[in-house]
């Protein structure tokens, strides 16, 4: 099972559902899932969506996957950014094969180690972010660690 995404408000996607005036069942349909998956998922007696699973949601009721999380995006730490583009740290690692290990992934997003200068433009292309956005991110990670 994927692990779950680190922010995820329900409440915020049952809120772009009815912005979008969409009916659950609707909703559910558009994400490939049963309409009582998300009813479970939107009312939080689900579990909480894994990184491609937000990005589904998201999809679905036509927001962006940060605007479900309840931060806003200059609150952002490097995993939100990758929970974002519906990636986990596998993934991350395969797309980036001379990136590093998951390890080091798992170390840089928790706070216990720095982007190195040459991994700034190569994250920040994958999260389809600025360097700028990937650098403040990453600040506000090793804040947080």
């Amino acid at each position: 099972m994927p692990r779950s995404v680190l922010h995820f408000d329900p409440a915020l996607l049952r809120k772009a559902r009815k912005e979008a005036g969409l009916r659950q069942e609707d909703a559910a349909e558009a994400a490939g899932m049963a309409r009582t998956n998300w009813n479970a998922t939107e009312t939080g007696r689900g579990h909480s969506p894994g990184p491609a699973g937000l990005v589904r949601l998201a999809g679905a009721v036509k927001v962006e996957p940060w605007e479900l999380s309840g931060i806003t995006r200059d609150q952002a730490t490097l995993r939100d950014l990758r929970e974002w583009r519906g990636l986990n740290s596998n993934e991350v690692i395969e797309r980036l094969d001379t990136w590093g290990t998951r390890r080091q992934l798992d170390r840089i997003e928790h706070g216990n180690a720095e982007l190195s200068a040459d991994q700034v433009p190569k994250l920040a292309a994958l999260y389809d972010v600025d360097e700028a956005t990937l650098r403040a991110a990453g600040e506000a990670t090793l804040r947080r660690g």
